[in-house]
C-alpha cells in the first residue's frame, strides 16, 4: 500500500522524494558539523581547499561558508528551478465538482452562478488564478536562493583574506536586500491576490532596493557602512518573520516546532552586521559569525525541505484555494454570527450562543 505523503510533513519525509531530499540535506549538515570535529582531532581538513585555492586561509569559518555555498548551489541546480502547475488548468474535471460546490469563489455582492456551466467557468478562472500565484511563489523562491548564492559567494571570497575585503560591503548588502525582497514577495503571494499582478508591478516594488543600493554605493564610508549592514539585517528579519508567520496556517499544517525554529532564523538576522567590514576584527566577531553561520545553515535546510514539501504535495495550492474562498465569505459569516448572537440580548460574549 503506497503511503499518501500529501497529508503531513512527516509522511512526506518517509516518501521516496522526501527521503532523497532529506538524505542530501543531512549529508550537507554532517559535512558542515564534522569540519570543527576533524579540526579538534588534528586532521587538517582545510589543506585540501588551500591546495586548490592558494589565497584561502585554512580556518573553520571559511570552510563553513564553502559548504554553505555548495548547499545553496545544490538547491538551485536540482530543485529551485522547478515550477508547480495544475494539470490542464484551463479545464474542469467531473471529480473537481466536490471542490467548487463547497467553495465560495464569488466576491460579496457579485451574482452567484446559476447553471452548472457557469459554475465550471468560475472554477476554471479560480484554478488559473491559483496556478499563477503558485508560479509566482516558486519564481520568488528560486530568486531568493540565487540571491543567497551571490551573498555567500561574496562572504566566502571576503573571508579568504584578513588584510582587506576583496568585494565591498555594498554588494554584499545588495544581495541580502534582494533576498529580503523575495521573502516580501513570497509573503504577498500568501496574503494578497497577486494573480492579477504583472511583471511591471513586481519590478516597481523592487525600486526601493535599487535606490538603497545607489545611495549606499555613492555615500558609504567605513563609519556609515555599519548602519547600512544593520538596516539590511533588520529588514531581512522583518521579511522572514512575516513569511514564516504566513506558512503557520492550518491549511498548510507545518509542525509547530519548525515554525519556532524558523522564527529563530529570522531573529538572528540583525547579527548579519558582524559579517561586514566594520565589525570584522571585533573581539567576539568570530564567535558570533560561527554561531550565526551554524544556525543559518541548519535553518536553510529546514526551509528547503518545508518549501519542497508544500510545492510537491500541493499544500501551497490547497492553501491558496481555501484561503481565497475564506476571504470571500469571512465578512458574511461574521455578520451572520453577530445576528445570531445578538438575538440573545444587548451584551455580546462567547456565552451568548443559542442553545
Amino acid at each position: 500500500m503506497q503511503t499518501n505523503y500529501t497529508i503531513s510533513f512527516n509522511d512526506w519525509l518517509r516518501s521516496k522524494s522526501g527521503r532523497f531530499y532529506a538524505s542530501i540535506s543531512a549529508s550537507f549538515a554532517i559535512i558542515f558539523a564534522s569540519i570543527p570535529i576533524f579540526k579538534n582531532l588534528g586532521f587538517d581538513v582545510a589543506s585540501i581547499l588551500t591546495k586548490l585555492f592558494a589565497t584561502i586561509e585554512p580556518n573553520w569559518l571559511t570552510l563553513s561558508f564553502f559548504v554553505h555555498t555548495l548547499f545553496i548551489l545544490f538547491v538551485i541546480v536540482f530543485a529551485g528551478y522547478k515550477y508547480v502547475d495544475f494539470e490542464k488548468s484551463n479545464e474542469a474535471f467531473p471529480e473537481e465538482k466536490v471542490i467548487w460546490e463547497r467553495l465560495k469563489m464569488n466576491r460579496p455582492g457579485t451574482p452567484h452562478p446559476i447553471t452548472e456551466e457557469d459554475k465550471q467557468k468560475l472554477w476554471i478562472r479560480f484554478k488559473v488564478a491559483t496556478n499563477r500565484v503558485v508560479r509566482q511563489f516558486t519564481t520568488w523562491w528560486f530568486w531568493c536562493w540565487f540571491a543567497w548564492l551571490v551573498l555567500y559567494t561574496i562572504i566566502l571570497i571576503n573571508s579568504t583574506s584578513n588584510e582587506h575585503r576583496m568585494i565591498p560591503d555594498v554588494w554584499q548588502n545588495l544581495a541580502n536586500n534582494i533576498s529580503s525582497l523575495m521573502f516580501g514577495f513570497m509573503f504577498m503571494t500568501f496574503t494578497v491576490s497577486t494573480s492579477r499582478f504583472g511583471f511591471v508591478y513586481w519590478i516597481r516594488l523592487g525600486i526601493p532596493v535599487l535606490a538603497i543600493f545607489l545611495v549606499e554605493y555613492f555615500t558609504s564610508t567605513p563609519e556609515t557602512t555599519i548602519w547600512y549592514s544593520l538596516f539590511s539585517g533588520v529588514i531581512a528579519s522583518f521579511s522572514m518573520a512575516a513569511f514564516f508567520g504566513c506558512i503557520n496556517s492550518k491549511f498548510i499544517n507545518v509542525p509547530i516546532w519548525l515554525i519556532l525554529v524558523l522564527h529563530l532564523y529570522a531573529a538572528i538576522q540583525p547579527l548579519y552586521v558582524f559579517f561586514g567590514d566594520y565589525f570584522g576584527k571585533f573581539e567576539y566577531a568570530e564567535v558570533i559569525k560561527v554561531f550565526v553561520s551554524m544556525v543559518a545553515f541548519l535553518c536553510k535546510i529546514l526551509l528547503f525541505l518545508i518549501s519542497t514539501w508544500i510545492l510537491q504535495t500541493g499544500r501551497l495550492a490547497f492553501f491558496i484555494i481555501e484561503e481565497s474562498s475564506l476571504n470571500f465569505k469571512r465578512n458574511e459569516d461574521f455578520e451572520t454570527f453577530l445576528k445570531v448572537t445578538k438575538l440573545r440580548g444587548n451584551k455580546l460574549s462567547t456565552n451568548d450562543f443559542p442553545e
